[in-house]
């Protein structure tokens, strides 16, 4: 993610809007691949504060 928030900074810099478009949409698509995949690990976990935690995140 630090690779598309250097590229996404660098875009910013150089008044490149498409770079920069396209760097923030690969950090909310890494974010949500995050999401959904600790939201999978909660479904099976036994942990209620864990569970807590992931529900109140997402």
């Amino acid at each position: 993610m630090y690779r598309y928030t250097e590229k996404c900074e660098e875009a910013i810099r150089v008044y490149d809007a498409q770079k920069m478009v396209d760097n923030t949409s690969n950090i909310a698509r890494l974010a949500n691949r995050v999401l959904m995949s600790a939201k999978n690990e909660a479904d099976n976990s036994e942990d209620p504060p864990f569970v807590d935690r992931i529900n109140r995140a997402g």
